[in-house]
């Protein structure tokens, strides 16, 4: 509950200096900065100021594009994939 009441406060929890975010990648990761911004975007507190998912899904999209590729890329980029099947990126 008090996680609740701290949100509709407008308190938004803390973003991590780079450095003790998790991840071997983290640090090479360029988009980090633009990542953060949509984040922070995402949890405006007036949701006219909020960007939508049509919004939302091209910015992740390209940001994916990005990111430095790891074992767990190929993954990622079979639901890329999907997504471009279906039209949504």
């Amino acid at each position: 509950m008090q996680i609740m009441y701290a949100v509709l406060q407008g308190e938004r929890p803390p973003i991590p200096p780079r450095r003790e975010l998790p991840g071997p990648d983290t640090l090479a990761f360029s988009g980090l900065d633009a990542y953060i911004q949509l984040m922070k975007e995402c949890w405006a507190g007036d949701p006219a100021a909020r960007p939508t998912f049509d919004e939302i899904v091209p910015r992740l999209a390209a940001l994916l594009a990005q990111a430095p590729r790891s074992p767990g890329a190929a993954l990622l980029g079979e639901g890329e994939g999907e997504l471009a099947r279906r039209g949504t990126l």
